[in-house]
């Protein structure tokens, strides 16, 4: 079975605002580490479990989260932040446009899902060239290689993903390598240019196998 992925438009990673500016609007210290998630706010993207790892080990102490998106769990999500006392770190940005001006602010992206197909976010945030954790389910393994173009966890472990955001935030050797493998693997895969081509040949291929037939 051919499998012809879809087309990520890397326009979406061009900015406007720069990384402090950016991270001023949102209200994450210049000097603190921070993650994002592009996400819908449901139960499958799991923002629960990120936001227990965050607040599981005392590594995590200083790191802030970026959340886009919305969603009917919004107000859950926000009560539960309270609770576990993220609140001052974990900023709620809503539905964005700019998705080039989020993915420059932070350091790495989390794609914690509980189930998923291949999300198009976690492969925009490899190709502006950052750092990703997500989980061992559906697709995703077909884009991210565990300890090689990302970190892979298993779906719904607190203690994993905690452990892979430590790795993160403390690793900036593990960082930069992550970043630039992720980067070089998905913008030749992804890019528009080469979905035109492969189904293209898709079609060559076809037309050409009925006219022998």
């Amino acid at each position: 079975v051919p499998v012809i992925y879809n087309a990520v438009d890397w326009a979406q990673l061009d900015t406007s605002k720069g990384r402090q500016e950016m991270r001023a609007e949102l209200g994450v210290p210049l000097d603190a580490p921070a993650a994002g998630i592009i996400a819908r706010l449901t139960e499958q993207k799991a923002h629960k479990v990120l936001f227990e790892a965050m607040a599981s080990v005392p590594e995590l102490s200083t790191l802030h989260l970026v959340a886009v998106g919305d969603g009917e769990l919004r107000e859950e999500l926000k009560s539960r932040v309270q609770r576990l006392g993220l609140a001052a770190r974990v900023h709620f940005a809503g539905a964005r446009r700019d998705l080039g001006n989020i993915l420059g602010a932070v350091d790495m992206f989390v794609m914690p899902s509980l189930w998923e197909g291949l999300p198009l976010s976690l492969v925009l945030a490899m190709g502006a060239g950052l750092p990703v954790i997500a989980s061992r389910v559906a697709g995703i393994p077909e884009v991210v290689t565990d300890g090689e173009t990302g970190l892979l966890v298993t779906p719904g472990d607190v203690s994993q993903l905690a452990s892979a955001l430590v790795r993160l935030a403390t690793d900036q050797a593990l960082r930069r390598r992550l970043s630039q493998a992720a980067r070089a693997a998905v913008l030749p895969k992804f890019g528009v240019d080469g979905y035109v081509a492969s189904t293209t040949a898709l079609y060559d291929r076809l037309l050409s196998d009925k006219q022998i037939a």
